[in-house]
């Protein structure tokens, strides 16, 4: 499972140390870091610019409201985060506590992620393709030898499954290949030569 450990700061704090005192705090979490990263846990994180450069985005009456930071009136702001893969909640908690190392002025929020899964996406084969576009051609070749008249033409049975064939395969998102497209082209022009 995932979690992400969010690190609350006191900013103004943090700006009070010297750069070498924020190095060494830094520096003291460095194998425990190395530690996640070698045990595949680690999967993501960095330190956040301070509050004061984001901005927050809102939709305020239909209209896109976009407000500088700093948001809150709290006394800690978000200051970086940790991604890990941890197989409980429990596990999670050990590995955060592991970024508490004496000195520390942060404080840490541990949550699980709601794992997304949106529905997989259709795989466009060049196979599938070749095999829609044969189709398609082959209606088209029986529609274009089918006899002149426009009652024939309206009425053929290869010109209707064409169609259908046609609108399903259009209608599913999936984009025509260029023979898909001139198969349709062909049949359109058949049908309206032949109506006239």
């Amino acid at each position: 499972m995932k979690y992400l450990i969010i690190t609350w700061l006191d900013e103004k704090a943090w700006a009070s140390l010297s750069e070498a005192e924020q190095q060494q705090l830094m520096a003291k979490c460095a194998p425990h870091i190395e530690k996640l990263v070698g045990s595949g846990k680690f999967l993501s994180g960095a330190p956040l610019h301070e509050s004061s450069a984001g901005v927050t985005v809102r939709l305020r009456e239909g209209k896109r409201l976009v407000t500088d930071g700093p948001f809150a009136e709290t006394r800690e702001q978000i200051g970086g985060y940790t991604l890990v893969d941890a197989k409980d909640r429990d596990e999670a908690i050990q590995i955060a506590s592991g970024f508490l190392v004496p000195g520390t002025i942060a404080i840490l929020e541990v949550r699980q992620v709601e794992e997304f899964n949106p529905a997989p996406a259709r795989p466009k084969t060049r196979g599938a393709t070749a095999k829609r576009s044969a189709k398609l051609a082959t209606i088209v070749l029986a529609t274009l030898s089918m006899g002149a008249g426009a009652r024939q033409a309206a009425t053929s049975p290869s010109l209707c499954r064409f169609f259908s064939n046609y609108d399903a395969v259009s209608n599913t998102g999936v984009p025509l290949s260029f023979w898909e497209r001139l198969a349709y082209s062909l049949a359109m022009t058949r049908a309206s030569v032949t109506a006239q």
